[in-house]
């Protein structure tokens, strides 16, 4: 770590902690050379998620990915009021404001964000990189496979506030809300009719 760098961290960081543990990283030129007098390289630390097995670097990241499994949604929405898990930034903020600065080269599409610009970007590439190990199936998206997987498990963790009916992706839900609510935001140029 280059000295400006090691003024950026916090005493508390890992990386600071390694560093008081561990000495100096620089080598005195009259050492002989044995190994207890060379700088030891820092091992990577590692978090895994005790449900899913997935690692992360940082235990933040991990924290954050755990609440997908016990749905605690901290953050919220101050304009909507909507929560989330890990705090949405300029993201969520971008569906009220109207900003969509991420283009598509290939049709001109705009987008909020550059996640929704790459997946929108493998329609026009035909790339399909998750794929399904039960029955091979391909998807654009991780979603698409998390909520394909669904059939083969049998989880249905959406469910109707009206008339309790349970679905496997949160999009099958929204559309048949509409089917109590009436409305209708698709419209037909061509004919004039309108769809959930």
């Amino acid at each position: 770590i280059e000295e400006s760098d090691h003024q950026l961290l916090s005493h508390n960081s890992p990386v600071a902690e390694s560093q008081d543990q561990e000495g100096s990283k620089h080598v005195d030129p009259e050492s002989t050379g044995n190994a207890e007098t060379q700088p030891k390289k820092r091992r990577e630390k590692s978090f895994k998620c005790d449900t899913c097995g997935k690692d992360f670097k940082y235990k933040c990241k991990l924290k954050i990915h755990q609440r997908r499994y016990t749905g605690e949604k901290p953050y919220f929405c101050q304009t909507c009021g909507k929560s989330f898990s890990s705090n949405p930034g300029l993201n969520h903020t971008r569906t009220h404001t109207g900003e969509r600065p991420y283009t598509c080269n290939t049709c001109g599409k705009k987008f909020t964000n550059s996640s929704c610009l790459r997946n929108h970007t493998r329609t026009h590439t035909g790339e399909k990189p998750y794929f399904c190990e039960t029955c091979e199936s391909v998807f654009t998206t991780r979603t698409s496979l998390l909520v394909h997987m669904r059939i083969h498990t049998g989880e249905m963790p959406y469910t109707c506030n009206t008339c309790g009916r349970k679905f496997r992706g949160k999009t099958s839900l929204n559309t048949h809300t509409r089917t109590h609510t009436g409305e209708k935001p698709y419209f037909c140029e061509r004919c004039g009719k309108s769809f959930t």
